[in-house]
């Protein structure tokens, strides 16, 4: 099954006499790669250019009877070189609507690759349907307008292949025909805007149109025509975002008794919480290095601002590493951290209860009917001495909240 995602609005104009100014609105999920949907060019009366799509009927697709559905107009794309081999996270699209009438339909962005003959689309990369307040509800677009939709990031499954390039398409359908959907004519009135020239990546002067209607998904090299646009550079508005790398957070630690260990990596919960208090925002399980202690957390790209960052070994006491400013550009590294162990039982304190656990344990070797690996607090693979140290250290202690 195809993602389904629920467009976030963002209004961008209308079109003819009432043109507004383009003011750009840029998605917040990432930081782009490509980006066309600064510059919309304009007629003489300073109305936004389109692109119509046309050539709607009823959809190919046999387990969609009902569904009405136009074709595919797509623009070539290459990102700028900081986005080869990229996961797309985000992405921006534009809809005209031309009816007179507010019109409602379901926009449906497609990925290829651009290895078809002489450059055309070939490889299917993915696609995404958009809806309105439900998946049983299309986008209602007002009339005369143009309207900029961010995919609202987390977009997984497109990743930009390594010369840089790949065809972004768009079709239209009313949604199996669901309630005061569009009609036949009202979908051909539906388009993509004209946006020139991008502020970052490029685009060659030509769109491709495929030949039917349909969705086309996973569909390799779609049957259509290279086509120009007649008093305008034939390139769509569109953007394409990845997560930034100013969402790494980096750490190390030192566990407390452990030199190298043998036994394995040891992990790592960490948790980003509301400053002075205990609630986390945002929580991630990490290994740390056997050798250098050190780990990476990648946080969601929303995630802006002060953070508490609480660290817990699985064998060790909680260190509340307090108020990380977290960036907007560029990594975060936190200060070196030594985490204390001997808590066997996981509970955040050191005392009697990890003793027992010791105790049943002490003198095995992994492999062992007796062993228990949370009592080998250096991971070295036996249960002896070492660990009853680490443990004795740390008797009666309680890590942080």
């Amino acid at each position: 099954m195809l993602p389904r995602a629920k467009a976030a609005i963002r209004k961008w104009g209308v079109i003819g006499a009432l043109a507004m100014p383009a003011v750009p609105v840029r998605a917040q999920d990432g930081v782009p790669i490509y980006q066309n949907d600064v510059t919309p060019q304009r007629s003489a009366s300073n109305a936004t250019l389109y692109v119509l799509h046309g050539g709607a009927g009823t959809d190919p697709d046999p387990a969609h009877p009902n569904n009405r559905i136009t074709k595919v107009v797509m623009d070539d794309v290459t990102v700028d070189a900081s986005g080869v081999g990229k996961d797309v996270n985000d992405f921006t699209f534009i809809v005209v609507n031309t009816n007179s009438v507010a019109v409602a339909a379901r926009p449906r962005v497609r990925f290829w690759q651009a290895d078809g003959t002489g450059g055309k689309p070939g490889t299917w990369m993915g696609g995404f349907s958009f809806y309105g307040g439900s998946f049983s509800t299309p986008i209602t677009f007002a009339a005369n307008s143009v309207t900029e939709f961010t995919a609202g990031g987390g977009i997984t499954g497109i990743t930009i292949p390594a010369n840089g390039k790949l065809w972004v398409g768009m079709t239209f359908d009313n949604l199996d025909s669901a309630p005061n959907s569009a009609t036949l004519a009202q979908l051909n009135n539906l388009g993509s805007a004209l946006y020139n020239p991008p502020a970052l990546g490029s685009s060659a002067n030509q769109i491709f149109v495929t030949a039917s209607q349909g969705a086309f998904t996973r569909i390799n090299t779609p049957a259509g025509s290279l086509q120009t646009v007649s008093g305008a550079v034939a390139n769509l508005g569109y953007s394409l975002l990845i997560v930034s790398s100013d969402t790494a957070v980096n750490g190390r630690v030192i566990f407390d008794g452990i030199n190298k260990p043998n036994g394995g990596s040891p992990g790592l919960t960490i948790e980003f919480r509301a400053p002075g208090t205990t609630n986390a925002e945002y929580t991630q399980q990490v290994v740390a290095s056997p050798t250098t202690g050190e780990f990476t957390v990648f946080l969601p790209i929303n995630m802006r601002g002060t953070y508490d960052v609480a660290i817990k070994g699985a064998l060790t006491l909680r260190d509340d590493h307090s108020n990380l400013r977290r960036a907007i550009n560029g990594p975060i590294t936190l200060n070196t951290v030594t985490l204390l162990g001997g808590d066997a039982n996981g509970d955040n304190s050191v005392d009697n209860l990890d003793l027992g656990i010791l105790a049943a344990a002490y003198a095995t070797a992994g492999g062992d009917p007796n062993f228990q690996g949370r009592a080998d607090f250096n991971y070295d693979g036996f249960i002896d001495n070492l660990d009853l140290g680490i443990l004795a250290n740390n008797y009666t202690l309680t890590g942080d909240d």
